[in-house]
């Protein structure tokens, strides 16, 4: 089963339990992978954390409740979890822009936000690239990458992606001075539980030199491990797209699938100067 359907799955599983208790663990777990891919998926396959899908799914509901039931505001806001009203008309208004009396006053359906479906074919076309991007899959020995290491990011929240992006690129920025004359740098996503994940920026440790290393990098050790491996030239703002092509395209019809563990950036200059990318997702046969 490709990830796609695995996604696909989880919103129907999400659909029928609108109006559970229902955590990202749980949904996560009802597709069998990881909390930590499944946000990451998730957000790839729909363009928005899964968090705010279900809250838009819940509230595009209860848009219609306001419409087409003589409930009281107050039994809507109950079944869906929310404990007053006023807890309720704060959710609602920041998601629709009015108050759920205003809405149903107004008698308008102008709130709608039908449940997600697609296929493969819809997804993940290879136009946005000249050509088919070539993935590989390669097997590295231990190895240690010496830098510094930003903390705590997550890639639950909404704003998470352009947050984070702009921290790994303050990141980089500070320990320019000490990687822009080496070849080869290196970062590390290293997932640290659920949805959080910290970062290191740095270089291999077997192109740096210890004893010129800033006082307050660290060594991270990375295990012997087999990697789907994908160049990327060009603009960093394309890397979502590789990522989306190396899972939703190659992956799903490979013989590997994701495996949890640190993933690899290896940064280098191609004969004509131009920068290069190495991808590095950790993979294991199925």
């Amino acid at each position: 089963m490709s990830y796609i359907n695995m996604i696909q799955r989880s919103i129907l599983f999400i659909e029928d339990n609108l109006f559970n208790p229902l955590s990202l663990k749980t949904a996560a777990g009802h597709v069998h992978i990881s909390p930590w891919h499944f946000h990451r998926l998730f957000r790839m396959v729909a363009g928005e954390p899964a968090a705010v899908y279900i809250r838009k799914r819940r509230f595009s509901i209860a848009a219609m409740e306001l419409l087409e039931s003589n409930k009281r505001i107050i039994e809507i806001a109950v079944e869906l979890g929310f404990a007053s009203h006023e807890a309720f008309t704060r959710s609602f208004k920041q998601v629709t822009g009015i108050t759920p009396e205003q809405y149903r006053i107004r008698g308008l359906s102008t709130f709608h936000y039908p449940m997600l479906s697609f296929t493969d074919n819809e997804l993940f076309s290879t136009a946005s690239f000249p050509t088919t991007p070539d993935v590989r899959i390669i097997s590295l020995n231990s190895l240690q990458v010496s830098g510094l290491r930003l903390k705590g990011l997550n890639i639950s929240a909404s704003f998470s992606m352009e947050h984070n992006q702009k921290e790994i690129e303050c990141l980089w920025r500070s320990i320019h001075p000490a990687v822009e004359f080496h070849q080869e740098q290196a970062g590390v996503i290293i997932p640290t539980g659920g949805t959080r994940f910290d970062y290191l920026a740095g270089l291999l440790t077997d192109l740096a030199h210890p004893h010129c290393l800033p006082g307050n990098w660290e060594v991270f050790s990375i295990p012997k491990r087999t990697y789907a491996v994908c160049s990327h030239w060009g603009s960093l703002a394309d890397l979502p797209h590789l990522f989306k092509y190396m899972v939703g395209n190659w992956l799903s019809e490979a013989e590997f699938e994701l495996v949890y563990g640190p993933e690899l950036e290896l940064y280098r200059f191609d004969p004509e100067g131009g920068r290069v990318i190495d991808i590095h997702i950790p993979v294991q046969k199925r």
